[in-house]
């Protein structure tokens, strides 16, 4: 299932999950409490449907719903991008409309840019509780 798109109305929001099938925005309140900030879940590469190397890697998390893993979190080498169907361990980033934002826990995903080292990650997450401000 492709991950949903806002599409906004008049004086009301709802996403289409390019099927054509309309979500109300209490299926979005739902999946951002099945999947909170911080949280570490397991997911599977569903699609790179612009090529590796290109904008980021959607996640299947289950139920119909997908993530997104984006390029600058994953290595600078898209040869080293993980394939449709690898199992990832992931922490939720972020919630934006019809999208659930994540970052891999599993380091040979991640990106190995310099201002986001592996060292650099841990450190933050150990300083930072989910919703503290940096």
């Amino acid at each position: 299932m492709a991950a949903p798109v806002l599409v906004f109305g008049v004086g009301t929001e709802h996403t289409n999950d390019r099927s054509g099938r309309m979500l109300a925005m209490d299926e979005l309140d739902a999946a951002r409490l099945r999947f909170p900030v911080g949280e570490e879940i397991v997911g599977t590469v569903s699609r790179v449907p612009w090529g590796p190397g290109r904008t980021g890697i959607f996640i299947n998390l289950g139920d119909g719903t997908e993530g997104f893993v984006d390029v600058l979190s994953l290595p600078y080498d898209a040869a080293s991008w993980p394939t449709v169907g690898t199992v990832l361990r992931l922490q939720v980033l972020q919630h934006r409309p019809g999208q659930v934002r994540l970052w891999s826990l599993d380091a040979q995903w991640r990106s190995d840019r310099e201002w986001i080292a592996t060292e650099a990650w841990d450190r933050t997450k150990a300083t930072y509780a989910v919703g503290d401000r940096a």
